[in-house]
């Protein structure tokens, strides 16, 4: 598997290692994965044990499944209007909202609360008391799955609602499955992880950092010790998982803070929502057009249902990007 890519020789011209081999977890180690696992799991010290997935779906799958095997009752997961957690699974379907994606229909018939930063707190903490009830008791509910920054309509988690929420975990012993798939790697602005930063460590904190490797970080109560009770085909790959080490080695020394206050002001002429490198516009029956102008001056932006455009700069930069955005909406406009 090692060959010169040219006549040249020495080191720098051989192709080899994780890019050739594509190592899956579930049945090799190498020094860089485990150089990999160290630092990823460090990050969440709270959530002592970790688990690797090879997709995005089967995260959120496998954080149901890992619950499962402790509660054993439990039939039910209970989602968020408005929230995304894929469409391949039948479960990620299942939870994800049929208003924000097109993956088809749901495959369990699981409840779905109203978002707080939409109907309050009170209201979104009263129709969780119900689902749990409808479901016969906290023995079988799964848990309350969330995203703290939703992807597909960048509904934040108010901070009334994380405290009130921690309070209803401890009353009903309601596990929660944070999804971070929009807030990790620094990009909220607020650490590694927002869900420190929002003082609500979840039993799970799922995330999907792109590739082929999804990440579950897990409390003890329900990390399951028994050899591959919870393994998957490949439980991610060795390519992904050094390429996201040394991502997040390289986010924490920017400085974001920065690079985020000048995207607020390139925002500041359209409605929008989201946290730190994550916005969603909300350009209505215009979303087309604006796209389109967008895309004309240079700035890529991803289409969702309802009139959404998601803004996502790259992380070193978020600055250059605001620049380009604040100046093409101010043209547009």
């Amino acid at each position: 598997m090692r060959k010169h890519l040219s006549a040249t020789t020495g080191p720098q011209r051989l192709l080899y290692g994780a890019a050739v081999n594509k190592i899956t977890l579930m049945n090799y180690v190498t020094p860089a994965t485990v150089r990999a696992l160290e630092w990823i799991g460090a990050l969440v010290p709270e959530l002592p044990h970790m688990y690797l997935t090879s997709s995005r779906d089967e995260a959120l799958d496998k954080a149901l499944r890992l619950i499962r095997c402790t509660r054993k009752t439990a039939q039910v997961a209970i989602g968020v209007a408005g929230g995304y957690y894929g469409h391949t699974a039948a479960s990620c379907r299942s939870l994800s909202d049929p208003e924000v994606h097109q993956g088809g229909p749901a495959h369990f018939a699981w409840p779905r609360v109203p978002h707080p930063a939409r109907a309050g707190t009170a209201e979104t903490i009263a129709a969780l008391r119900g689902a749990v009830e409808a479901a016969g008791g906290p023995a079988h509910v799964l848990g309350l799955v969330y995203e703290l920054v939703q992807e597909r309509t960048g509904d934040v988690l108010p901070a009334e609602f994380a405290t009130a929420l921690g309070a209803l975990r401890d009353e009903l012993d309601l596990p929660l499955i944070a999804v971070e798939t929009t807030t990790h790697t620094y990009r909220s602005g607020k650490g590694a992880f927002l869900s420190t930063a929002a003082g609500l460590v979840p039993d799970v904190l799922a995330w999907w950092g792109g590739g082929q490797t999804g990440y579950l970080h897990c409390a003890t109560r329900w990390f399951i010790p028994g050899p591959l009770t919870l393994v998957s085909t490949w439980d991610g790959d060795e390519l992904s998982l050094i390429r996201q080490h040394h991502q997040l080695r390289a986010a924490r020394q920017l400085d974001l803070a920065t690079a985020i206050a000048a995207l607020d002001h390139a925002l500041s002429p359209v409605p929008s929502t989201g946290l730190g490198a994550y916005r969603v516009i909300d350009a209505g029956t215009g979303a087309a057009a604006l796209a389109g102008a967008l895309a004309e001056r240079g700035i890529a932006v991803r289409r969702f249902r309802n009139g959404r455009l998601a803004v996502i700069p790259a992380l070193d930069q978020i600055e250059a990007a605001a620049h380009a955005l604040g100046a093409a909406l101010r043209e547009v406009g």
